[in-house]
């Protein structure tokens, strides 16, 4: 199942996984269509593949929702980022008890 996007990233479940593209500046404008988005994925309960490679720009609440995608406390699927940004990564991977995976592409 695809699901279009026109105001948040683009959801593709691939079988026992979900895949979600997003692309462009996740800010204030964009943010919270992105961070509903997240919320619907994690209630899959199925793997996440967060594909932000498109992502030229995130703020501090982007980067919120997708840590509250992987609590602390092991509830919720895994949840793997990959993206091209140095940046991106150097933030999901500094935050205290954060089980979100990173990946360089």
């Amino acid at each position: 199942m695809t699901t279009p996007a026109p105001d948040g990233p683009a959801v593709l479940e691939l079988g026992d996984e979900v895949l979600v593209t997003a692309t462009g500046c996740i800010d204030l404008g964009a943010g919270e269509a992105f961070r509903r988005c997240l919320v619907d994925v994690v209630r899959l309960g199925k793997p996440v593949l967060l594909d932000l490679t498109g992502v030229t720009f995130m703020d501090g609440r982007a980067y919120r929702a997708v840590r509250a995608t992987s609590p602390p406390d092991g509830s919720g699927p895994p949840v793997t980022v990959i993206t091209g940004s140095g940046l991106i990564a150097a933030v999901l991977q500094s935050s205290p008890g954060s089980r979100v995976q990173v990946r360089m592409s």
